[in-house]
């Protein structure tokens, strides 16, 4: 199953895989939107969630750092994440 994603003025297919326990994962790129809540389960990138939580410089996230959730809505200015729907 596909789903699109609207960066812009163009949109960008998301890779989407249903696991056993009914839990989403997509794998967000840079200029892509986060579609829904989730946990980062690979990779690093740097993510605006200004509009959500008010901070204007863009957060490093990873499967590695102490924090590694991700808010729907925020978006990936540099780096890939795998992330799972919480």
């Amino acid at each position: 199953m596909f789903k699109f994603m609207s960066t812009g003025s163009k949109l960008n297919p998301l890779s989407s895989v249903p696991t056993s326990k009914g839990r989403e994962i997509v794998t967000v790129k840079a200029g892509d939107t986060i579609p829904f809540d989730g946990k980062i389960l690979e990779g690093a990138a740097l993510v605006d969630e200004s509009a959500q939580v008010g901070v204007s410089t863009p957060a490093l996230l990873s499967d590695e750092e102490g924090r590694n959730n991700v808010l729907s809505g925020a978006l990936v200015v540099e780096g890939t994440l795998k992330i799972q729907r919480v």
